[in-house]
């Protein structure tokens, strides 16, 4: 039994996004008593083929979608999305969904021959020879009423992911990825990745010119000033660079000014000034005991290693055809380079470990 989920949603001037439509494609088999059935949570339109049947298009503007929150915590319906972690990052943010059984056709891909960041548009493609149109690609998903060709346009993300499921699922057993698949979607049932983090973490999430900063003060400076605005842009729901650009923070952190005057007005929003100075003030107060630690920048060495290890899997990859860009980003196997024997690494444990864990090591220890 599976439910194929996809979010229409409206992301500007705002720091969450505004859920516009939840696009529900159901499996024959899904209890559909588990979701609203007509008006005002359902916006109904005319199916244009027979699986736009299947589809319910929740109106969120009119569903409280505590239901729908009770679908994607069941762990007996598999959930299947295209690219899953932002649709599941809002949809917990509206109704407090705690996702499980998730089956991302994004990653499977991967599994499966295919590169791991196609479009839907494109997966459909290579999978069902179906190519959908990119009419609505600027639709105002907020505005009532919609259209019907809108409302098509919605229903398609939806409709033909139990196929596409099913043929990936095949097509993994057959090259032998089905359980290194599997596993990964694993990864994916981990309320960690949906559920905001501390704003003492902000700092984390910035990019950072390491080697500037040289004494704790400025980094505690920098982790104070960055979960201040973090919070800040929570409690107005406003984008962060609304609040202060990341630019800003750094400069301060390393250079505190005297007062607000020397920082354009352009650069740090007056409403938001003497807050920001009140922070900036109280961490010249706070002891040096708990200093952040920002992550080391690789040398050339490693990053020349890195480059070897990144071809070594890309050939390994193409052999049992996974996607290499499943294995690490480069900076995630130049974090390897620098540390080969952290056993947090995602290369020394589970199925990366399995399939290219010694060779990277190999090629590390070689080089």
């Amino acid at each position: 039994m599976f439910i194929a989920l996809d979010t229409e949603f409206v992301w500007q001037r705002t720091y969450y996004a505004n859920l516009g439509l939840i696009q529900a494609g159901m499996s024959p088999d899904f209890d559909r008593a588990l979701l609203p059935s007509s008006g005002p949570a359902v916006l109904h339109f005319t199916p244009k083929n027979d699986d736009q049947r299947s589809v319910l298009l929740l109106d969120q503007l009119k569903y409280d979608g505590k239901s729908l929150a009770s679908v994607v915590s069941d762990r007996s319906i598999t959930k299947i999305f295209h690219d899953a972690v932002q649709d599941l990052q809002h949809i917990h943010h509206w109704c407090g969904a705690e996702p499980v059984t998730i089956f991302d056709t994004r990653i499977a891909a991967g599994f499966c021959g295919m590169p791991s960041i196609l479009s839907l548009r494109q997966l459909l493609i290579n999978t069902l020879g179906i190519e959908l149109p990119k009419t609505e690609t600027r639709t105002d998903w907020m505005r009532r009423p919609l259209s019907l060709e809108q409302l098509e346009y919605a229903a398609d993300d939806v409709a033909y992911m139990g196929e596409v499921m099913a043929i990936l699922i095949a097509k993994a057993k057959e090259f032998g990825t089905y359980d290194w698949m599997m596993k990964e979607m694993q990864t994916i049932d981990n309320l960690a990745l949906y559920t905001e983090d501390v704003p003492i973490n902000a700092w984390k999430r910035m990019k950072v010119p390491v080697t500037a900063f040289k004494l704790p003060r400025q980094l505690i400076r920098l982790r104070e000033l960055a979960a201040w605005r973090e919070q800040t842009a929570r409690e107005r729901n406003l984008p962060r660079s609304w609040v202060v650009d990341d630019k800003v923070l750094v400069n301060v952190a390393l250079n505190p000014p005297a007062n607000a005057a020397m920082i354009p007005a352009k650069e740090l929003p007056r409403p938001f000034a003497p807050k920001f100075f009140e922070v900036l003030a109280a961490v010249e107060q706070m002891p040096e005991d708990d200093v952040p630690e920002l992550t080391p920048t690789a040398s050339t060495k490693a990053r020349e290693i890195a480059d070897q290890v990144i071809k070594a899997i890309a050939t390994e990859a193409a052999k049992v055809h996974v996607d290499a860009a499943l294995f690490g980003s480069r900076a995630d196997i130049t974090s390897f380079c620098q540390n080969p024997d952290n056993p947090e690494h995602p290369l020394n444990n589970g199925w990366r470990h399995q399939v290219v864990g010694a060779l990277a090591r190999s090629v590390v220890g070689f080089v």
